[in-house]
């Protein structure tokens, strides 16, 4: 489906911080356009970053919050239409996510 056709008034939840590497998400949201726009530019996202907060450095996209209990909050909301985990690679994590979160 082409992007400009998606409703204005989407809401994305990006759970951040599993990977314990920023690269990931500032890559993500400054991503190459498509069809003359970046991805999800125009749908109201939301940004939690779960896990310690020392893996960010000066020069990384900050997160609109911090907190596994913050990012419960968010989901437990139940205003947002599409929950994306960023970065869900590192098998090492995968206990910690679903300790924190639940199984995928």
């Amino acid at each position: 489906r082409n992007l400009s056709d998606m409703a204005d008034d989407l809401h994305v939840l990006f759970i951040e911080g599993y990977c314990q590497v920023p690269w990931m998400q500032n890559n993500f949201m400054t991503c190459t356009e498509i069809a003359g726009m970046r991805l999800f530019s125009h749908h109201s996202t939301f940004r939690v970053w779960c896990t310690d907060p020392s893996y960010l450095g000066a020069d990384d996209i900050k997160p609109d919050a911090f907190g596994v209990e913050r990012c419960r909050e968010e989901i437990e909301s139940g205003k947002y239409h599409a929950i994306v985990v960023v970065d869900y690679s590192n098998s090492e994590n995968f206990e910690a996510f679903e300790k924190d979160l639940g199984n995928l």
